[in-house]
């Protein structure tokens, strides 16, 4: 291996890879967990929903109602992951308040 291969393959390395990687979305606000819950409590009422998760059209629907209102480009996929969260995060919340002591 000559010098320049040498260097051409230092370039192309990890550190390459890392910073040609999309960057991480902030995490989601209150205000954006906010519009959330409602676009799904609004389908939910009109029956979209299945077992707690909007139907693939619903979602499709959220996402773009979301967007124009929160004003990013979110894609179906990171709603989904975000309800998800949200869903964990208040099962476990409501295990606490039933144990003794806790409210």
């Amino acid at each position: 291996m000559t010098m320049i291969e040498d260097e051409d393959e230092t370039q192309n390395g990890p550190s390459n890879l890392r910073a040609s990687r999309k960057s991480r979305d902030p995490n989601f606000s209150n205000e954006e967990k906010d519009v959330l819950i409602l676009l799904i409590t609004e389908k939910h009422n009109n029956g979209d929903v299945v077992n707690g998760n909007p139907t693939p059209l619903a979602w499709i629907e959220i996402t773009k109602t979301y967007n124009s209102q929160v004003g990013t480009k979110k894609i179906v996929q990171q709603l989904k992951n975000a309800w998800k969260t949200l869903k964990k995060e208040y099962r476990k919340y409501h295990e606490l308040i039933g144990r003794s002591g806790w409210g």
